[in-house]
């Protein structure tokens, strides 16, 4: 939230693109207070004593990223804790709500500005997911905000994520501060994840990350981040498309998977059929077993009674023969008995089998009925959900027309607007300016540089900007941080150059025939060193000084303390001591 603050105005008027001569002076203003739940964020612009590339940046989220590509199905853990560590919150078992990946700012992290943290976000999201480095990047800073607008607001994400998932938050850390100095070891960015096991364009839940808030809160900040939501809009459109595609991919599947539980279910019909005609002629077969049985066993009596005869009548030619041809009878009917049986038997086996084949048609025109009522539901819920993007996308796209007349509308008073620059006093404790636009008008801040870390409120005017003295000391939290000689452009008021050398952040900053002088480090002294206005650095004092010398130009040169608290003539062009 912006409060009440002191704005040094730059006395005489410097409008774009004048040169002329500005010296600072006092004047009180106070700014607008604007709503506390609007989001902006607080980066340090300032110098660094070591500046990672974008590709170090980048491939911090790109390593994270690696371990859960290979992962997505289950919880896991990676990355360093004392610096930057997620939590793959995922849980397969639980149905409800939303998993979530979790990305924590550990005490040693070293990010200060928010773009380096969303390219951290983008990179982790192309590795572990698939995303583009475009939508990746469009993700990563709806995620931001979503963080911000929620931060802190646990019995809010309650009925959006698994208690799985709140069970890994801490209230005190979860979102993200606007301010980079409760960043580290105080964050806990949370990424809510729709579909995370196949990756691609649907993982992140794209609905939550832009809801109401978040875009009203985007509609406050610079040119309403128009570009950042028209390619989110993109984004849903395309998920609406590829849902659409699955739709009727599912749609196709669901129709060839009823005609195919139409054909196994007419078949099931047939062999049903077929099985009960097999059941009858089994039936059939074992009542014919059954009578060539008896026949069989009579026969076989007769046979035995023929024998008994012609054994008791061996001369009669006629008993002897009766005998042989009721033992061929016998043969013969115990010989088809053994037919009769095995007719039945597989007359038996081939109705079951049939009624075996007859329940597996059932069965698969059961499970390809189910498949087909599966797959028509998966095509509802695709269209449902293409339907729901395709609606946010259309209503974002109005919003976001508007917001581009608004935009062109406050470009074509902008334009009119008679301005001067100005010192803003943004922190009080630690003395630190901020260069601000003011409208001669009405004294209202049109607009404010980014660098906020301006010391010693001394600003010098140049061809091509401002010169300060700018940065912060490092410190236990900021290694990186340093104090260095800045020169800021004057349209966008941003850091465009920087010496390389340290300065005192209780260096004067003073002006003469073109030269500028301020105490710098030089290796374990602080001296005396002028630069030109493009930042060269032109001479050395040959005597150490304190941190914190006054420099006083006179006629005679220009004086200083020594470090052994001593005052001495400088000579101007050398730096050389007098005497």
């Amino acid at each position: 939230m912006k409060k009440a603050v002191l704005i040094f105005i730059i006395a005489s008027i410097f409008i774009i693109g004048a040169t002329a001569a500005v010296d600072v002076s006092r004047q009180e203003l106070e700014s607008t207070v604007t709503n506390p739940d609007i989001i902006e964020f607080i980066n340090y612009y300032g110098p660094h004593s070591r500046i990672d590339t974008r590709e170090q940046i980048f491939n911090i989220g790109k390593n994270l990223g690696k371990v859960i590509a290979e992962n997505k199905d289950s919880r896991i853990e990676t990355g360093n804790e004392a610096k930057y560590y997620l939590i793959h919150a995922v849980f397969p078992d639980v149905t409800d709500k939303l998993d979530a990946d979790i990305l924590i700012l550990g005490e040693k992290a070293e990010v200060d500005h928010i773009k380096n943290l969303r390219l951290i976000l983008t990179g982790y999201l192309t590795e572990a997911y698939g995303y583009s480095e475009a939508d990746a990047s469009t993700l990563a800073t709806f995620i931001t905000v979503y963080n911000a607008v929620y931060r802190g607001k646990i019995a809010e994400l309650i009925t959006k994520y698994k208690m799985e998932v709140l069970a890994e938050l801490d209230t005190d850390k979860v979102g993200i501060s606007v301010n980079y100095v409760d960043w580290a070891g105080k964050t806990q960015i949370l990424i809510p994840l729709l579909n995370p096991d196949n990756g691609g364009l649907s993982t992140i839940d794209t609905t939550i990350i832009s809801d109401t808030s978040v875009i009203q809160s985007m509609r406050e900040e610079d040119e309403r981040m128009v570009e950042d939501r028209k390619n989110m809009v993109d984004l849903k459109e395309r998920e609406a498309d590829s849902a659409e595609e699955d739709a009727r991919e599912a749609q196709r599947e669901a129709v060839a998977a009823r005609k195919i539980a139409e054909q196994a279910a007419q078949e099931a019909v047939e062999s049903q059929k077929i099985a009960e005609q097999a059941a009858q002629q089994a039936v059939e077969a074992q009542k014919e077993a059954e009578q060539a049985a008896v026949v069989a066993e009579q026969k076989k009596e007769e046979a035995q009674q023929a024998v008994k005869e012609a054994e008791q009548n061996p001369q009669n030619p006629v008993k002897q023969q009766e005998a042989v041809q009721k033992q061929q009878e016998a043969q013969q009917a115990e010989k088809k008995k053994e037919e009769t049986m095995q007719q039945a038997q597989e007359a038996k086996k081939e109705a079951e089998t049939q009624t075996i084949i007859a329940e597996q048609k059932q069965a698969e025109a059961e499970e390809k009925l189910e498949e087909a009522e599966e797959l028509s539901e998966q095509a509802e819920e695709q269209q449902a959900f293409a339907d729901k993007k395709r609606t946010e996308a259309v209503i974002e796209r109005t919003a976001i027309a508007n917001d581009q007349q608004k935009n062109i509308s406050d470009a074509i008073r902008a334009a009119k607007i008679v301005t001067t620059y100005g010192l803003k006093l943004s922190d009080t404790e630690n003395m630190y300016s901020s260069v601000v636009l003011i409208d001669v008008a009405n004294g209202n801040v049109v607009k404010e540089s980014p660098v906020s870390v301006i010391l010693n409120r001394t600003l010098i005017p140049t061809d091509n900007g401002f010169i300060a003295i700018a940065g912060k000391n490092p410190d236990e939290d900021y290694q990186t941080t340093a104090v260095k000689l800045v020169l800021l452009d004057s349209v966008d008021m941003e850091i465009i150059k920087e010496t390389e050398e340290e300065v005192s952040s209780k260096s004067v900053l003073i002006e003469k025939d073109d030269l500028l002088y301020v105490v710098i480090k030089d290796s374990d002294s602080w001296v005396l060193a002028s630069y030109d206005k493009e930042l060269k650095l032109i001479a050395k004092s040959d005597v150490s000084v304190l941190e914190s010398t006054p420099a006083i130009i006179t006629d005679a040169g220009i004086s200083v303390t020594t470090s052994d608290e001593t005052v001495v003539i400088l000579e101007l062009s050398t730096l050389k001591k007098k005497w």
